[in-house]
Formats: C-alpha cells, sequence, structure tokens
C-alpha cells in the first residue's frame, strides 16, 4: 500500500484508486446549437477535470457549465472548492457564468481564475457581464464565497496537488493554452487557437509537450481555412500537426464549427484519424477515465 493512501480514509483510498476523470459538456464554438439529432451536442466550451483525489478543475465557463453545476448539486457529497480557470472572455466561454447554480449555495467556495493584470480586474469583467440592462442577477444575490484571481503568462499552484501552466496564443482579443498537470498525468486545453500561417505556434507545442490528452480547437477544415483568416481558430489538420510535434498520446478535436452537422463532423474525425490514429471528436457528456497507474485513457 502506498504510505500517502494509507494515511487517507477509507473513502479517500477509493476516489484516489479511482484515477482521474475528464468530462465534456460543452464543445462548441462562437454560439450554441440546439439541434435535434445532433450527436456531439450543441452548448459551447467547458471541460470538467477531476483529480485523482476528487479535486475540480473547470476549464472554461461556457453554456456546457449550467448542467455542470446542476449535476455538482445532485451529488450525495458534493465538492466545495470549485476552481475555474477561464481562457479568455469571449461570451462563449464565460456565459455560462450567468446559470451556473452553485454560486446561489453558501457551501460552496469559487475561485475563478482568469487573464488579466489583477482581480479587479478579473471581477470588472463579471460585473459587467451582470449589468442590469441585460441580466437581473447582481453579485450581491450570490451566496456562495467567490474569489477573483488573476493569472499572467506562467505557473501557478491550486490549493490541492494540481499544478497549473499557461500561455497567450493567437486569437482577436488573446487566448490562453492551458496545461493540467495532476502527479504524472497532463492535460492540455488549446481553444479558439490561430496558429501563423506558414508554422505552428512554437509557444503551444512547448506547452503541450507529450501531453496525455489534448484537447485543440478545430473548428475548421483546411479547405475553410483561407477564407477565415484572421478569425483566431485552428483547421482539424494544424490539432493533427501539433498532436505529432507536442509528442501528446490522445487527441481531443474540439470547439466544433456550429455550422457543422453530424456528418461533418463525423468525416473530420476520420480524415484527422488517418494521420494520428488516436484522435476522437468531443462530444456532449463524454467522459475519459485516467486509471490510477496513468495507462491509457478509456473514453465513454
Amino acid at each position: 500500500m502506498n504510505i500517502f493512501l494509507s494515511n487517507l480514509s477509507d473513502e479517500l483510498k477509493k476516489t484516489y484508486m479511482n484515477g482521474i476523470k475528464i468530462k465534456f459538456w460543452g464543445v462548441r464554438g462562437s454560439y450554441p446549437t440546439p439541434r435535434e439529432q445532433d450527436k456531439f451536442g450543441g452548448n459551447t466550451s467547458c471541460v470538467e477535470v477531476r483529480s485523482n483525489l476528487n479535486e475540480l478543475v473547470i476549464l472554461d465557463m461556457g453554456t456546457g457549465l449550467k448542467a455542470l453545476g446542476d449535476s455538482i448539486l445532485q451529488e450525495k457529497k458534493p465538492i466545495r472548492d470549485i476552481n475555474i480557470i477561464v481562457s479568455h472572455y469571449h461570451y462563449d466561454h464565460i456565459l455560462g457564468f450567468l446559470m451556473f447554480s452553485p454560486l446561489f449555495d453558501e457551501n460552496f467556495n469559487i475561485n475563478i481564475y482568469g487573464p488579466g493584470e489583477s482581480s479587479n480586474d478579473i471581477k470588472s469583467k463579471f460585473m459587467e457581464l451582470l449589468n442590469s440592462n441585460f441580466w437581473p442577477v447582481n453579485m450581491e444575490m450570490f451566496s456562495a464565497n467567490l474569489n477573483f484571481k488573476n493569472y499572467t503568462t506562467g505557473k501557478f499552484d491550486l490549493p490541492s496537488n494540481i499544478k497549473i501552466r499557461t500561455c497567450p496564443h493567437g486569437h482577436p482579443g488573446g487566448c490562453n493554452s492551458i496545461r493540467v498537470e495532476i502527479d504524472r498525468f497532463a492535460v492540455c486545453y488549446v481553444t479558439d487557437c490561430e496558429h501563423p500561417e506558414t508554422h505552428l505556434n512554437q509557444d503551444v507545442i512547448d506547452i503541450c509537450g507529450y501531453t496525455d490528452i489534448l484537447i485543440h480547437d478545430a473548428q475548421y477544415t483546411p479547405e475553410q481555412m483561407p477564407n477565415h483568416k484572421g478569425w483566431g481558430h485552428s483547421s482539424w489538420k494544424n490539432c493533427v500537426d501539433v498532436a505529432k510535434k507536442s509528442n501528446a498520446k490522445q487527441l481531443i478535436l474540439f470547439h466544433h464549427n456550429p455550422e457543422h452537422g453530424n456528418s461533418i463532423l463525423e468525416k473530420i474525425e476520420h480524415d484527422a484519424q488517418v494521420q494520428f490514429k488516436n484522435t476522437i471528436s468531443a462530444k456532449e457528456g463524454m467522459e475519459i477515465s485516467i486509471p490510477k497507474e496513468i495507462l491509457d485513457p478509456v473514453i465513454s
């Protein structure tokens, strides 16, 4: 028995043995697309990462955050500390904040980490989102202990065994790649990323180096890219190339074009798999389980 485990309660031992979980609550880009028969889902960017000690990290606050918040409240023993890391402040990545149920529960401690020069800078952005001209709820109505924290390029640690690395990449208004490290496991989240026309962004390759899971913006096909220069997104081919150059183990195509239906996304997935076998397109509700041994992920 691991010495660390021997000091834990039976409940925590069980949690640790269950390993790490990643769940996709929103996988679309730009705007939500509720469509019948859509196997990929219509909510915008929101990814849950649970550590082997049941610590919670949420990547972005798109409309998928609504269902995640409701799910947290339904847990038998809800986690009380919620850490949210925002890649940037475009609406499709923060709109879920308006409907996040734990904000109205005093039992939760919610930390929102966003790019900016100060915590007040981050708070002011969310205050703008709660402008009474556009939304009836204000900050004083929240019961949770809500903390705004800024990050700049580099590294910071969460109050747990989780380490975060970030770096900026090309996108109108700016955006950040995020690497989450839990023990020996790493997941990289690269959304809303436009690489230079002639080469890949080396900073993105570096932060994704030898990652276990690479989640990368795949909004366009290579054929669509010439008509969308400056829009701030990648093609599935960019994703594959980053996965190869960074020695990623598993590639997840993400931030799907809201205009792409099932047939297009299935073809994109197939074309990407031809060039990088361990590729799958993110689907709303999809879970990735990482066994305690940190072996190959199991996707369901």
